[in-house]
């Protein structure tokens, strides 16, 4: 039951740590869009 329970928390942490990362990198790619469209008009 531990180990398993051990796996588990080790995967949660995984997509978690994964998820953040994606979320920094919609935010980054949202400002360069902005950027980008600030400089066109």
């Amino acid at each position: 039951m531990a180990p398993a329970k051990n796996a588990w928390q080790s995967r949660t942490i995984r997509q978690n740590s994964t998820t953040n990362n994606i979320a920094t990198l919609n935010t980054a790619n949202m400002a360069e869009t902005f950027t980008k469209m600030a400089g066109m008009t």
